[in-house]
């Protein structure tokens, strides 16, 4: 939400003609009721009313995103511990199993033609069992990526959309307020003209 330089100008110009005045505060108060509402109005004073009105707010929704955004990486650590985990499960009972073949070749001299090809049989088999393993393992972990991703992509597009839903109400109320203290300052000053204007006849009768 963008805060015009004018609303801001008139709403402190308002606030300060509200306040009790006498003698020369007067005169100070037409001065400010009577500032241009073009006059520029001091960056720090905008940005310390752009943080009160949304700062909590924007606060909220990147906590929100924060959450999102380490949830995502948590699970995709997690998925990447559980692959490791197969992997080297996997690799361990190739070794075993190449280990154990190894030992039935070394205690049977007699037949280590027939056990090596055996043995390269088994070692093809178990070869092209961890590439299919690899692969399924490999489109299970992109699965559960893009499904991932799809639900923060929809959790960010309804953040955003709440998020701008309530910059507008708020922007709407502001302009109520605002509103609202220009009509209440234009109240007091026809007030305060009719009180002088009271004064003056007293004065003048009691003569």
């Amino acid at each position: 939400m963008t805060i015009s330089n004018d609303q801001i100008t008139s709403a402190l110009a308002t606030s300060s003609s509200e306040q009790p005045v006498d003698g020369d505060q007067h005169s100070n108060e037409g001065v400010l009721v009577n500032a241009s509402p073009n006059e520029e109005v001091d960056l720090n004073t905008l940005n310390k009313i752009r943080d009160l009105l949304f700062g909590q707010q924007v606060h909220s929704q990147e906590q929100k995103l924060d959450q999102l955004e380490n949830r995502l990486n948590q699970e995709c650590a997690d998925i990447r511990d559980q692959m490791d985990q197969r992997l080297q499960a996997l690799e361990t009972a190739i070794r075993n199993d190449l280990q154990t073949l190894a030992q039935i070749v070394q205690s049977n001299h007699a037949s280590q033609t027939t056990s090596v090809s055996d043995l390269e049989a088994t070692y093809q088999s178990g070869i092209s069992t961890a590439s299919g393993q690899l692969r399924e393992l490999g489109e299970e972990v992109e699965r559960q990526r893009l499904s991932i991703l799809s639900t923060l992509e929809e959790k960010v597009t309804s953040l955003g959309t709440d998020f701008n839903h309530r910059h507008a109400e708020l922007k709407a109320l502001l302009e109520r307020e605002v509103q609202s203290l220009q009509s209440v300052d234009a109240q007091d000053r026809d007030q305060l003209a009719d009180l002088f204007s009271q004064l003056a006849l007293n004065i003048r009768s009691n003569s």
